[in-house]
């Protein structure tokens, strides 16, 4: 099983590029990816985008890696692993995302169809802790933040960027505290 994060240059699939991608084996959290790429030709930039992770299209234009090398390179890295199941926090989008490039590039899909939620995982530890969720305009406000905190993982600065590897690690660590009542350990003090 892998915990895995995307960033994206907007949220349309198709107008849009993969940015960055950070992944963790839940089973051996030391072993990361994280990887960066320019924007696919062609594809659109959304300066609401940048406000949240914080990669400039300037930035972006210096990498290395395309598009097609980054989802290459991650494919070869989750094919070294035994399970292809999938988790993340509210993992729809990369999924979207990881299965149109795919398609784009012609490779396979070695993914099924069903992936692990943080969010309804979450959801099912507070009522089964015998608590409520907290809710917003009646749906539950339950982000990646707010979750890490019920996990009783310190809070990350409100100004921080997001970055693809440090939201994958904390994902990990609130999926491993949620089903096995334990943080992960990773091989730095400070998540990356």
């Amino acid at each position: 099983m892998f915990v895995i994060d995307l960033e994206f240059s907007g949220l349309d699939p198709e107008r849009h590029s993969i940015i960055s991608l950070g992944v963790v084996d839940f089973f051996q959290p030391s072993r990361t990816l994280y990887l960066e790429c320019r924007l696919r030709p062609g594809s659109a930039f959304d300066e609401e985008a940048f406000l949240v992770h914080g990669l400039s299209k300037e930035y972006l234009e210096k990498q290395s890696l395309s598009e097609q090398q980054l989802v290459l390179q991650f494919l070869a890295w989750v094919s070294q692993s035994p399970s292809k199941v999938w988790m993340g926090q509210s993992p729809w989008k990369d999924v979207e995302f990881l299965s149109r490039a795919c398609d784009r590039y012609s490779f396979d899909w070695p993914f099924g169809h069903r992936f692990i939620d943080l969010h309804s995982v979450a959801v099912g530890h507070y009522y089964a802790s015998g608590k409520n969720p907290p809710l917003k305009n009646g749906h539950t406000d339950l982000g990646l933040d707010r979750i890490a905190e019920y996990c009783g993982i310190p809070p990350r600065s409100a100004s921080e960027h997001h970055n693809a590897l440090t939201d994958a690690k904390l994902t990990a660590d609130c999926f491993s505290r949620l089903l096995l009542g334990k943080g992960i350990e990773f091989s730095s003090s400070k998540m990356e």
